[in-house]
């Protein structure tokens, strides 16, 4: 069974952090905990949420939706997203183009994220 993990981009602070707990008020997401700070999901613009996909890399890092990983087997680099018509998680999925499916059987490097490393995607 995949362990089920976040992490959270905070804007305002421009950082990472790794989410040991969310408090939820029906559906929505009130408040988040990192390494012994809480936050308070107001306004909730100011952070984005990003779960753990189930696989690391060749390294041993973990993915999480908005990495951006290199294929080492087609040398192909994209940002991790879910595809909810698939039930499934890609690799370089955008409105032009279908990503490449992210499995366990093929190799990847964590070489950045979305929010700290936007030049990996162009």
């Amino acid at each position: 069974m995949m362990e089920l993990k976040f992490r959270a981009w905070i804007k305002s602070k421009g950082k990472m952090e790794l989410v040991t707990r969310i408090k939820f008020r029906g559906e929505r997401p009130t408040a988040i905990w990192t390494k012994g700070q809480q936050y308070a999901i107001e306004p909730l613009s100011d952070f984005v949420l990003m779960q753990f996909t189930g696989l690391k890399d060749r390294n041993e890092i973990e993915i999480y939706n908005g990495d951006i990983v290199k294929s080492e087997i087609s040398e192909k680099t994209g940002a991790v997203s879910w595809k909810n018509d698939d039930g499934r998680w890609t690799v370089g999925e955008s409105e032009e183009t279908d990503g490449d499916y992210l499995s366990p059987i093929y190799k990847y490097k964590v070489i950045g994220n979305v929010f700290e490393n936007k030049d990996l995607l162009k």
